[in-house]
Parts: C-alpha cells; sequence; structure tokens
C-alpha cells in the first residue's frame, strides 16, 4: 500500500486523480490511507454476519468515505489553519483579529478530538468549516477500490503453524 507496492502511486495524483478527487501528498498520506483501508476492512470482515466475509462494493464505499474524511478533508483543515498561522508570525507588526483567534481555537479543539479519537465529533467541526464539494458515490468507490487492489497487491498471508505433539 505504500508508494514503493505500487510503482506508480503517482498516478493516484495529477491528471488520472480528476476522476477519484483531490489528490492527497506525501508518504505520510500514504502510511494513512493504507491503515485506514486496512483497518475498514478488519472492521467489516469482523462485524459481517457472512462467516467472515465483506462485500466489496460496501467495502470500497467505505474505505473510499474514509480516505475523504480523514486525508482530504481533517488534513486541509489543519493545514489551512497552520498556513494562516505562519503568514502571522510574517507580519509581524499586524494585530490578529477575532476570526484567527477563532480559528486557533478551533485547531487546538480538533486535535484533542484527534488524540481522544473522537473522529464523529471531528467530522462534524470539519464538516463546517470545509467548503470543498463532497466526492460523490462513484469517485469513493473508485478510490476504494483501487485501495483493496493495492493491498491485494502487497498483501503477504502467512500459513497456519502446526502444533507439534
Amino acid at each position: 500500500m505504500c508508494q514503493g507496492a505500487d510503482g506508480d502511486m503517482g498516478s493516484m495524483g495529477g491528471a488520472a486523480m480528476d476522476d477519484y478527487g483531490p489528490a492527497p501528498s506525501g508518504s505520510g498520506a500514504a502510511d494513512m490511507m493504507s491503515i485506514i483501508t486496512m483497518h475498514k476492512l478488519m472492521g467489516l470482515l469482523m462485524t459481517g454476519g457472512e462467516h467472515g466475509c465483506a462485500r466489496v462494493v460496501r467495502a470500497a464505499c467505505m474505505i473510499g468515505d474514509a480516505i475523504e474524511q480523514e486525508v482530504v478533508r481533517i488534513h486541509k483543515f489543519l493545514k489551512k489553519t497552520k498556513r494562516q498561522k505562519v503568514k502571522e508570525t510574517k507580519q509581524e507588526g499586524g494585530e490578529s483579529d477575532g476570526n484567527d483567534q477563532e480559528q486557533e481555537e478551533l485547531r487546538k479543539v480538533v486535535n484533542n478530538l484527534i488524540k481522544k479519537q473522537k473522529l464523529r465529533a471531528v467530522r462534524q467541526l470539519v464538516k463546517g468549516q470545509d467548503d470543498s464539494k463532497p466526492w460523490g458515490t462513484d469517485a469513493t468507490a473508485k478510490v476504494g477500490s483501487r485501495l483493496i487492489e493495492l493491498l491485494l497487491l502487497t498483501a503477504y498471508i502467512q500459513p497456519h503453524k502446526r502444533k507439534t505433539p
């Protein structure tokens, strides 16, 4: 699932990403996407009532939605508020208005909720601040199916160890 697993992980960025949505960048995003993919698949397999099976379309949509929420919206919000803080320090002479203080407080609240793993509350806070359009079902399914494909290509299944008497 890492960049090395798919020699052209950059194919999710650039012109091809127009089909999928905005591209997350950096190796941290690739690691995060792989963890989200494995976490969502394990959750589906453990809660599914079909003897450890999961429907691929449902899994792809759930993974794509989780990627959109976590990688794109939340981290975009955190980067946007961080950039404003950097711009403030460069101006040095200017006074910060109430909006900047509100953004800083909201950023602290979001970071604390992330540390406490209260992602539902984080999504609600960020959704109010986010001006980007949702990806849509087809784009989330495409992203999720591509990540499942990468997981299957790089997966290594260890055989059970035999118990010796």
